[in-house]
């Protein structure tokens, strides 16, 4: 019997819709749910209030949401991932012998330092009061070059590696709200570019998507449209630096680049945007790349860990990212099936309830066991 902690905010909504975080609990129930060696998942509620209604399409009821001090002798293991656990619960739970798996499912490190030097009072850097509380941490691999070892100073327990999971659910959910379908369409002849960089710390910022998207319309203007810069619509007020950096872009000085709010994928990509391109610093995998994969769009990236998939870029060269932007918008139409095949390998290999991936996770538990 396994319980995955869950916030629930002081309004009783979820924020399903809010960030990767809030997804990777469900995924990693439909995960556990899979499994015939699961007899029962729980999701821990330790948020602020209990769920007001739970969406039918998640896959799991209000009465699947339970606190933690009501189920404290039926569990065998719990996942931190939503939310934190107090330090006297998490005492008694592995007194009892359940065993705790804090999930990583951020780049914890980089964030921390950022917060030391120049933030100290955010509000997601960690604050490691939780250090004694674990029997593992479970890790995907796109954090194990500056976490793992960082971690297993700090926190005093061994970092397993595990797969990033996914699944198209909440693509496929706005869709249908949408009335739309989700797709990349060939007979759309313009080419609009979206870039969803979150701009909240140095891991996923625009600046890399931005010069590649100039780079390309500089050497070809006719051929890129425009250039949606998403998350970013606060930054002209508030950041001096910013309006410096946009100012030398030919795209922003004709008004082809415009900055932009906070917006669902899926609503995007349906009614604004045909092609995306993004960039990361230790942070290469996530779930955009997946989202945008599974719809078939060009995703411009510089992700070593999913180098044969999409549009692939090194490092922080935008130059070369112009280049392979404009073969993506001059050949993308010609290459759909062969680009969708390709995807579906990578799809297949994340999705959560991939009989791989179940018995990984599952095994994993077992063994702490």
């Amino acid at each position: 019997r396994i319980g995955v902690t869950i916030f629930v905010k002081a309004d009783g909504d979820l924020g399903l819709w809010e960030n990767g975080l809030r997804q990777n609990v469900v995924y990693l129930y439909h995960l556990f749910k899979a499994s015939s060696e699961v007899e029962k998942v729980y999701l821990l509620n330790h948020g602020d209030a209990e769920p007001r209604e739970v969406p039918a399409f998640v896959g799991f009821t209000r009465e699947d949401i339970v606190r933690t001090k009501d189920v404290e002798r039926q569990l065998d293991a719990v996942i931190v991932l939503g939310a934190v656990m107090d330090i006297p619960q998490a005492e008694r739970l592995r007194a009892r012998g359940c065993r705790i798996i804090k999930y990583k499912a951020g780049n914890g490190a980089l964030i921390s330092m950022e917060a030391i030097l120049k933030d100290p009072v955010r509000v997601d850097a960690e604050r490691y009061f939780d250090y004694r509380c674990y029997d593992a941490i479970w890790m995907t691999p796109q954090h194990i070059h500056s976490n793992k070892a960082y971690c297993e100073t700090i926190y005093r327990c061994p970092v397993i590696e595990i797969p990033q999971i996914w699944q198209p659910l909440f693509v496929e959910t706005r869709a249908a709200e949408l009335g739309s379908p989700y797709g990349f369409d060939p007979k759309i002849t313009t080419n609009k570019v979206a870039i969803f960089e979150p701009n909240i710390n140095v891991l996923k910022t625009a600046h890399i998507p931005m010069l590649v998207c100039d780079e390309a319309y500089r050497k070809k203007p006719n051929l890129l449209d425009h250039t949606f810069v998403f998350n970013a619509v606060q930054l002209p007020a508030e950041s001096p630096p910013f309006n410096a950096f946009c100012a030398q872009l030919d795209m922003v000085n004709v008004n082809k680049m415009t900055v932009e709010g906070r917006f669902a994928t899926a609503d995007i990509m349906i009614q604004h945007a045909n092609a995306v391109v993004s960039h990361h610093w230790e942070n290469g995998l996530n779930y955009l790349y997946y989202d945008i994969l599974y719809g078939g769009y060009p995703l411009i990236h510089n992700s070593m860990f999913i180098k044969d998939f999409g549009y692939y870029f090194p490092d922080f060269n935008p130059i070369a990212g112009g280049d392979v932007l404009l073969d993506a918008l001059e050949n993308h139409r010609e290459r759909l099936d062969e680009y969708r095949m390709q995807a579906k390998v990578l799809l297949d290999r994340v999705n959560a309830t991939a009989a791989a991936n179940v018995a990984l996770h599952v095994d994993l538990v077992k063994e702490l066991l």
